[in-house]
């Protein structure tokens, strides 16, 4: 979950299923918030709990509508992936969380940490 021009929040969950993804919305965003999405079908029930919903069609090559987009959580996978591949080169599932919670803080402070060797 990436707020606009705000912070990230990630969880390593067991699945992308209604029964794990809605519950953790729900702890995680509030209520008045617009959220912003792809049209994957564990959103679908969104606007009947009570979150104004906006989604666009990446299968029909829609990537803005207007201001509906997913570009800020797309850039931020971007990154952390490209982290996991290109710096760590492979994740043990037991301490993925940890490595999202390093790149959710970076993308959160927007700050780069520089550690110099003497």
């Amino acid at each position: 979950m990436v707020e606009r021009g705000g912070r990230a929040r990630v969880k390593h969950v067991k699945s992308s299923g209604v029964r794990v993804l809605v519950p953790e919305i729900q702890k995680n965003i509030n209520q008045e918030a617009t959220i912003y999405s792809d049209e994957h079908g564990s959103y679908k029930l969104l606007g009947k709990r009570g979150y104004e919903h906006e989604t666009i069609s990446q299968s029909r090559h829609e990537f803005v509508v207007g201001r509906i987009h997913t570009q800020n959580v797309e850039n931020f996978w971007s990154q952390f992936k490209r982290g996991i591949y290109g710096v760590y080169r492979y994740c043990d599932k037991k301490y993925l969380q940890d490595y999202a919670n390093e790149y959710a803080f970076r993308y959160s402070t927007g700050r780069v940490l520089h550690l110099c060797l003497i």
